[in-house]
């Protein structure tokens, strides 16, 4: 685990110790949300809403998987397999919210080819902008617990054999392969919808529809509707010519 000034909080057993991880807000921009183009996901933006989902479901094998140990026997400490019977992975009973973060000098999450590729169906879904409001609007949640970016890691995160489920080290920590995805995660008590108290053109500054996506689509039309009834500006991603990189394009 690295902390604000880059040094690592090693665990004197062994793996790491749970310790806080800030974000500087001065330095943070937007935050990013790529979907595929289907029902849920209009649902959801067009209700001005966010899904706090199971880490248990996502994409990555390593999902809250970690190391267990029990921590009562510092002298001869029993080292249980990460992947024996229950402690395979990390049973979690808290609910996240993924987004990517965008920060001063990244090169821009919305262009990311990868991103789009991966959680936007292949370019054919959209992408929401979030400002800072976001930041509120999900900590005002009644289930609301924490917010952290992802400590991208090359071991796993140490749990209590006797933990209790509620620890949100597991699903805070990911491999280094995942750091292109520059992701910060809103942590819950409860699965479901998140319904944002504002008005979405106070907390949603952009739309940004895949380079693949059919413009005569449902999709794209209801998109495209919402934003101009909220003044809510929509892009188009296009190629860039001659390089390897999108740009986007005003369409309303």
């Amino acid at each position: 685990m690295t902390s604000n000034d880059g040094t690592s909080w090693k665990n004197p057993w062994g793996g790491f110790l749970t310790q806080p991880r800030s974000i500087n807000f001065q330095l943070l921009i937007m935050f990013y949300k790529f979907y595929k183009p289907n029902c849920d996901a209009i649902s959801a933006v067009t209700h001005n809403a966010l899904y706090a989902a199971s880490p248990l479901l996502f994409n990555d094998p390593f999902e809250a998987m970690c190391e267990v140990r029990d921590f009562t026997q510092i002298n001869n400490i029993e080292q249980v397999s990460a992947r024996h019977d229950n402690t395979h992975r990390y049973k979690t009973r808290r609910f996240v919210i993924c987004l990517s973060v965008q920060k001063q000098q990244q090169p821009e999450i919305k262009k990311n080819i990868l991103m789009w590729s991966h959680y936007a169906d292949s370019h054919r879904g959209f992408c929401v902008e979030y400002n800072n409001s976001l930041l509120d609007s999900l900590s005002l949640q009644s289930d609301f617990v924490t917010q952290h970016e992802i400590a991208y890691e090359s071991e796993l995160p140490v749990v209590n054999i006797y933990d209790d489920g509620y620890s949100t080290e597991p699903i805070l920590t990911k491999s280094r392969c995942w750091e292109y995805e520059s992701e910060h995660r809103f942590v819950f008590k409860k699965e479901g919808l998140k319904y944002l108290p504002n008005n979405p053109s106070e907390v949603i500054s952009a739309i940004y529809l895949g380079t693949h996506m059919d413009m005569k689509s449902s999709v794209a039309i209801q998109l495209l509707a919402f934003g101009k009834e909220n003044h809510i500006p929509c892009c188009k991603m296009e190629y860039s010519p001659c390089q390897y990189e999108l740009k986007d394009v005003r369409v309303c």
